[in-house]
């Protein structure tokens, strides 16, 4: 029995695969603002899908950059109370294993994208996307490229004002294009904001954010995923076009596609990663 997991601002899904390669049966969760409370709630999960059954291994993504040894949360904009939790020990506390992974949520829905859904067949796949956040990754012949600490393509900064005016705030694509930021904004709920303008702004936002993903990665694929791609405002068409309007480096931009895996993203990633990690192991 394997135990996958997939910790969102939002929501959190846990599901378990029984070989390890499909996942068998799949429980989803808002998430619990405070780390203990989730702990609580995870524990009575994966005690109903179990059913008494020992866990062998467990893989699952967070929602923020991970400390070197990958056991806990180093940052995370949404869930501050489970910054520097020991997440890695309470879940191996609490599944009786030593076999835990974790890893960046965004990197594990990429990876899943990667091999197993919209970016298949493509050796280098820039996966972004646009929920509650705004996040990426980069994913190099179907593993999670490394970094030093993290990909974090949100965080890039796309108002240049403060170079000429130190006091003036500093502006990052994720405060311009995410769901918090939208709700923050216009005071409603991105799925009820009907106003086609929102959208058509937040098109060029993303065009923005997709160009500077192609120039800084160069990838052969671009996946676009997260709960606002789903808005049936958000045209990837017109996205496309503005990302042709703004590249000029490169003669084309490479594929840009929705994701293709919708909710399971990330618990796909995590059982690819899961057979990555042990097949690791049996040959170290």
């Amino acid at each position: 029995m394997y135990i996958v997991f997939d910790v969102g601002g939002t929501k959190m899904r846990i599901g378990y695969s029984v070989n390890g390669a499909q996942l068998a049966q799949v429980e989803t969760v808002p998430t619990p603002y405070d780390f203990p409370t989730a702990l609580e709630m995870f524990s009575r999960i994966v005690k109903r899908l179990t059913n008494g059954s020992p866990v062998k291994a467990a893989v699952g993504g967070l929602p923020g950059p991970l400390s070197a040894d990958k056991s806990r949360l180093i940052a995370a904009p949404n869930l501050p109370l489970w910054v520097h939790q020991p997440i890695k020990e309470r879940l191996s506390e609490l599944l009786l294993t030593n076999d835990i992974y974790l890893e960046n949520d965004t990197a594990l829905v990429g990876l899943g994208e990667a091999q197993r859904g919209a970016g298949k067949g493509y050796d280098i796949v820039a996966y972004l996307t646009i929920s509650t956040g705004f996040g990426g990754a980069r994913l190099v012949r179907g593993r999670i490229d490394t970094r030093s600490v993290g990909f974090e393509p949100g965080h890039q900064i796309v108002d240049g004002l403060w170079a000429l005016d130190p006091s003036h705030p500093i502006v990052d694509l994720e405060s311009k294009l995410s769901g918090a930021a939208l709700t923050k904004r216009y005071n409603q709920k991105p799925e009820d904001i009907k106003d086609s303008m929102v959208w058509e702004e937040a098109a060029r936002w993303l065009a923005i954010g997709i160009h500077n993903t192609i120039v800084y990665w160069s990838p052969n694929a671009v996946v676009l995923g997260g709960s606002l791609m789903t808005h049936p405002m958000l045209s990837t068409p017109n996205v496309i076009e503005y990302v042709r309007s703004l590249l000029k480096i490169f003669p084309q931009p490479p594929m840009i596609t929705p994701a293709t895996l919708g909710d399971q993203g990330g618990l796909q990633g995590s059982l690819v990663y899961l057979s990555q990690q042990l097949t690791r192991t049996a040959y170290a």
